[in-house]
């Protein structure tokens, strides 16, 4: 918990920065950049392990924090993201997070090269992950992995895989509220995906699909978006 809270804390205070600069609050701004760096020089100081290399207890959780948040000593990123990597494959290539450690679990190895893992990582009918909810007939994403714990049969929280459904692997990339680039990125024995979102009230729908090998993209946009990058994955 500490760890978490601690992390969090910096995020916060980063982010107020952000948000008085975006005010032309200067001062404010200023204030809240030295003390989101104070926090992150004690974060470090406190949880990182100089004779591990990990942070915390060295779980999936600790060390994706950090990663995420970029709070990471320069030198020790690929070690984190090694440590990472070793800990899902020692547990059987599965995940050990929860409610807080889902979303900053994800993104790590989505960040970090490490994308046919996290598809590993949860296509399967085992605990923990979906599949296992699905399994056993569930409609709605429970508290814990596995619904016959008990807890709340309507969790929302667990549902950090849609971070990733429509931007990454579907590959609309928005930023700020506006389409930066279509850019799908298939994973494992993924052969087509589909989706589609609104932006300034516009809907865009994308889908592709493998064929002979490579990756057709169809793209449905309202004409002033028409000259978007598409990406093809490699």
């Amino acid at each position: 918990m500490p760890l978490v809270s601690t992390a969090h804390y910096y995020w916060w205070t980063h982010l107020m920065a952000e948000a008085a600069a975006l005010m032309g609050r200067d001062d404010d701004a200023m204030y809240m950049r030295n003390r989101a760096l104070l926090i992150a020089s004690s974060f470090n100081d406190e949880f990182y392990n100089d004779s591990t290399h990990v942070y915390g207890s060295g779980s999936q959780c600790s060390n994706a924090i950090p990663l995420v948040m970029n709070i990471y000593l320069n030198e020790t990123k690929q070690e984190l993201v090694d440590s990472l990597v070793a800990d899902i494959h020692r547990h059987g290539d599965r995940l050990t997070t929860g409610d807080v450690g889902n979303r900053y679990l994800f993104k790590a190895l989505w960040e970090n090269g490490e994308q046919e893992l996290w598809y590993k990582l949860l296509n399967h009918y085992d605990v923990p992950g979906y599949g296992y909810q699905l399994k056993k007939g569930m409609t709605t994403l429970t508290e814990q992995w596995n619904p016959e714990h008990g807890a709340s049969m309507n969790h929302f929280m667990m549902a950090h895989i849609n971070n990733h459904l429509l931007q990454d692997i579907v590959g609309i990339k928005v930023c700020k509220g506006k389409l930066e680039c279509i850019a799908p990125h298939p994973v494992g024995d993924l052969s087509w995906a589909r989706g589609s979102t609104e932006i300034d009230g516009r809907k865009i729908t994308v889908a592709w699909r493998i064929e002979n090998g490579h990756c057709v993209i169809d793209a449905d946009l309202p004409e002033y978006m028409k000259n978007v990058p598409i990406i093809y994955p490699e």
